[in-house]
């Protein structure tokens, strides 16, 4: 009859059929209470695979937030010896006269002399494609750092005293408004040139130990010409178009730039972007000209 269930004697011609269940039955609750009884004392002793794969993943996503909250910190600054050289615009950019940087006169002298030379500290960025959001308009990627780095130019060019307070100004370290606003250095009736050195930071792979520190960098360490994934052309926008409203009044009156990008051997290797602007008159043509062909 189907349906039916199949009964088992034994020797003696009984039925076992409730005995064979049965004893099936508590093999599989007691696999089940051994299953669980391992997993618990694995988890206590930190030797389940799913929770080591957890934890490692765990800890690889928050090292790699950490990372990301660092990069979107405050992301250039000013060494207390930096200083702004400032000298005519027939000099070389190393013939200037040194200020001390945050110098009012340093600034106001800027557009006298028709040369300015600084560096900020910190790791060189290029400037991100604009992208669209959900909505459809468009925005700026790069806009929260161009704003840091702004500010850490307005901080060495524009002091803020105790004159400025209550005035409108912009942070060094967050680009919001805290140092007063001032004029660009050169007027918008002025052709300018400019050179830009990008030294960018060292990975840790470079120093002894992988420890940044002095005197640790490797002496099989890639050498400062290697090449680099970010473009030239775009750490120059970046520079450029921060810098609009500052130096100048647009980055259309750059007439000349000169680009170079290395891995930094100065100092920890963090990073810098130094900076020559000057004005470009009818009588440095020439020497431009002839010079643009021959950098060695």
């Amino acid at each position: 009859m189907l349906g039916a269930s199949r009964s088992v004697e034994d020797n003696d011609g009984n039925s076992t059929v409730g005995s064979v269940t049965a004893t099936a039955k508590e093999k599989k609750t007691k696999d089940i209470n051994t299953a669980k009884a391992k997993k618990s004392t694995n988890e206590k002793n930190g030797t389940c695979k799913v929770g080591i794969i957890s934890s490692r993943a765990k800890n690889k996503s928050s090292k790699e937030e950490e990372d990301v909250q660092a990069d979107n910190l405050a992301h250039w600054w000013l060494d207390t010896d930096d200083v702004v050289i400032l000298g005519r615009s027939d000099l070389s950019c190393g013939d200037g006269t040194q200020h001390e940087a945050g110098s009012v006169h340093a600034v106001n002298a800027a557009g006298r002399t028709g040369l300015i030379r600084f560096k900020v500290r910190g790791n060189p960025r290029p400037l991100s494609r604009h992208r669209s959001g959900r909505s459809g308009f468009l925005y700026n990627p790069s806009a929260k750092f161009q704003h840091s780095f702004r500010g850490v130019v307005r901080e060495m060019l524009f002091p803020r005293t105790d004159a400025d307070d209550g005035v409108d100004s912009m942070s060094a370290t967050t680009g919001t408004k805290t140092a007063a606003l001032q004029q660009p250095v050169f007027a918008a009736h002025h052709s300018l040139a400019m050179s830009i050195v990008f030294r960018l930071k060292r990975p840790m792979s470079d120093f002894k130990a992988r420890r940044r520190g002095l005197g640790r960098l490797k002496a099989n360490a890639a050498p400062s010409t290697s090449l680099k994934r970010c473009d030239v052309d775009n750490l120059a926008k970046f520079v450029l178009d921060s810098l609009n409203g500052v130096l100048y009044d647009d980055d259309h009156q750059i007439a000349s730039l000169h680009v170079t990008k290395l891995l930094d051997d100065e100092d920890e290797c963090l990073g810098s972007t130094e900076i020559c602007l000057r004005l470009l008159e009818e009588t440095n043509v020439p020497t431009l000209l002839e010079k643009s062909f021959d950098l060695f």
